[in-house]
């Protein structure tokens, strides 16, 4: 068994949450009909030897529906 690294950690994680706040943060002054992320299963099944990547897919998932809860309440 190979332990990741940080750098490893970051290197699949930083893109989806970075990418997804900075395209929110861009976006957040425009009246958009669709926001859309690519997410995968990995974030509900898991992805042996690729935590990183299933955490970051997890918080897209997370993000969607903290997106989706602040549009029902306003």
């Amino acid at each position: 068994m190979t332990h990741m690294t940080q750098e490893d950690f970051n290197a699949a994680l930083a893109p989806k949450v970075r990418g997804t706040i900075n395209l929110d943060k861009a976006f957040a002054s425009s009246d958009l009909d669709f926001f859309v992320m690519m997410s995968s299963l990995a974030s509900v099944l898991g992805s042996a030897g690729q935590i990183n990547y299933a955490a970051g897919n997890s918080f897209q998932d997370a993000f969607a529906h903290a997106m989706d809860d602040q549009s029902t309440h306003t």
